[in-house]
């Protein structure tokens, strides 16, 4: 019997359940983590780190003699004083990064033994940590997050207790997708260098790449992290086995042979590369998620990777 396209176990939802995304040793590995990357990232906006243009702003930076035509207030006069040449001040910028996380809270994310959507939304909480540590603006949207689907703004320090009580609360629902929306708006309202992260299961990979590419367009560093819960990978048991789509609630009654397995162990594997080569052929980072009881060190190992800093993250 054929698989379908993109194939999907999943299982009762169950009541909702009570979420901790970060243990306290954790948020320390954050802190820890911002500052060895702070210096590394580099924005449009002022606030904490060093921008490569020069003008007025926080710090002085360098001089370079004086051309017919520069801004007078800006001759060092001491400077002149000691060389008896002109010579202007400048100055290096500080400046923030947006960031953008989008968190895909469909039915097939909430799956799982090491639930997809519980990593996906610590994942996206530990991104918006990151950020807002360092001062940035975090627009955080979770797709049909049980009432509908829900964008909030974060901006400062003081945010980061709400932003990882908003994604604590998030719920996965029926109603998912959106990110079209969400890209357009994002786009629409970005005014300088900015990036954007997508966090999915990628079961709708040519909408959801789509969308990324209109990002990119806009000159968003934009980023993805594909969630994969290990039964996904192969039926977890042979006989005969009813499997049921998480989106559309569709049935079949499979008898789970060994030449099944492995037809869909192999649709599987190429869905897979399917969605890293859509995404990462239009140069866009892409990452692998494989879920696991240790989770949070996985998290680490996404941000240090570069997923933030514009530089290509391997799968893992």
């Amino acid at each position: 019997m054929a698989m379908p396209e993109n194939p999907r176990i999943t299982e009762p939802s169950g009541p909702p359940r009570t979420r901790t995304l970060f243990s306290g040793d954790f948020l320390k590995k954050l802190d820890l983590l911002d500052i060895l990357t702070r210096k590394i990232r580099r924005g449009t906006r002022r606030g904490e780190r060093p921008s490569t243009g020069k003008g007025q702003g926080l710090e002085f930076s360098d001089h370079r003699p004086y051309a017919a035509g520069d801004d007078l207030r800006y001759i060092d006069w001491n400077a002149y004083s000691r060389l008896n040449e002109l010579h202007l001040k400048q100055f290096e910028a500080e400046e923030n990064m947006n960031l953008a996380v989008f968190v895909d809270c469909s039915a097939s994310m909430d799956f799982g033994a090491f639930n997809k959507l519980d990593a996906a939304l610590r994942t996206a909480a530990a991104l918006g940590y990151v950020g807002l540590s360092r001062y940035d603006s975090v627009s955080f949207y979770a797709s049909g997050a049980g009432d509908g689907r829900v964008m909030r703004v974060f901006s400062g320090k003081t945010s980061r207790p709400a932003l990882i009580e908003h994604a604590a609360a998030v719920r996965a629902s029926a109603d998912g997708g959106g990110l079209d929306g969400f890209a357009a708006g994002i786009a629409a309202r970005s005014r300088g260098p900015s990036a954007a992260v997508v966090l999915s299961d990628f079961y709708e990979a040519d909408a959801m790449a789509w969308c990324m590419g209109i990002l990119a367009g806009r000159r968003f560093d934009v980023g993805a992290v594909h969630f994969i819960d290990p039964s996904e990978t192969a039926p977890p048991h042979s006989g005969r086995m009813l499997f049921t789509d998480a989106e559309t609630g569709g049935r079949s009654m499979l008898d789970v042979t060994g030449g099944v397995a492995e037809a869909y162990r192999k649709r599987f594997a190429v869905h897979l590369n399917r969605v890293e080569r859509m995404i990462s052929s239009k140069g866009m980072q892409y990452t692998r998620f494989e879920t696991s009881p240790d989770s949070e060190s996985r998290v680490i190992e996404i941000l240090r990777s570069g997923i933030l800093l514009g530089k290509r993250a391997r799968p893992g």
